[in-house]
């Protein structure tokens, strides 16, 4: 047996819920998206982040290669040293989150 309707017309089911609206917060009428879509979201864009942050260490790591032993011992090539070394940390940190952004 079919369910009885509660609107006569899908423009009366309508105006009931704009005029619910009007009577709550306007965030309370916006369509939020779902947990299981925000995860997935989120999972994605860190994906992407370390794919593009991967790159990076690798042309860094590269252009370091290329330098001299003169410049990788110097205070200019340690530095950047460091911050390849940063950078490899991040990527680790990464990989941590897009692995329980997967659960």
């Amino acid at each position: 047996m079919p369910t009885k309707r509660k609107y006569a017309t899908n423009a009366d089911r309508q105006a009931a819920y704009r005029a619910r609206c009007d009577t709550m917060t306007p965030s309370a009428c916006l369509p939020t998206p779902t947990s299981i879509a925000l995860y997935r979201r989120w999972a994605a864009l860190t994906i992407q982040a370390r794919g593009i942050m991967e790159g990076v260490a690798e042309e860094m790591v590269a252009y370091e290669k290329e330098r001299s032993e003169a410049w990788q011992n110097s205070e200019r090539g340690e530095f950047f040293h460091e911050n390849v070394e940063t950078l490899e940390e991040i990527l680790d940190l990464l990989r941590d989150l897009t692995v329980i952004a997967h659960r």
